[in-house]
């Protein structure tokens, strides 16, 4: 009887977070407190992979704005930093969308969209959190289906 191969298991933890920019503007315009729905905001995750240390960095920028005038009134940034149990068992080399190349696209097409969406949750409670007091405390980050942003991740080069 053959002996059955096994995978290891495809298992990760947040390391750590690191907010590092977060611009608050009072806008130009008086507003004592700005009517709900009144803003849009730009979010752009960037994610990269490092193998030889089992990483994934993502970083989230938010840019808000005021739908009437464009006045931007926040700009942030967080870096989270994930540790990912053997990578490199995982994916086969770098380049792809993310930096890397999956071994199976179907983890990829379910791990990076979950990834961005704790980040993304996160990253409101952090605005949540930092804007108390602001115009920011009605105007907080849509909920949103993650998968939006990796649609819209370009796929990094090979050097």
């Amino acid at each position: 009887m053959a002996k059955k191969q096994t995978t290891k298991p495809f298992e990760y933890k947040l390391r750590s977070i690191v907010v590092n920019n977060f611009i608050y503007k009072v806008p130009k315009k008086p507003y004592t407190q700005m009517p709900a729905g009144n803003s849009n905001f730009n979010v752009d995750p960037k994610i990269r992979f490092s193998i030889d240390q089992n990483e994934l960095a993502l970083i989230m920028n938010v840019i808000g704005t005021i739908k009437e005038t464009g006045e931007e009134f926040v700009n942030a940034s967080a870096l989270f930093i994930y540790h990912i149990n053997n990578l490199n068992d995982f994916v086969n080399d770098e380049g792809g969308k993310t930096g890397v190349i999956f071994k199976d696209k179907k983890l990829e097409e379910h791990f990076i969209p979950t990834i961005i969406g704790i980040c993304y949750s996160t990253m409101r409670g952090i605005l949540i959190g930092k804007a108390a007091d602001t115009i920011l405390q009605t105007e907080t980050l849509p909920v949103v289906n993650p998968r939006i942003f990796f649609k819209r991740i370009e796929p990094k080069e090979k050097k």
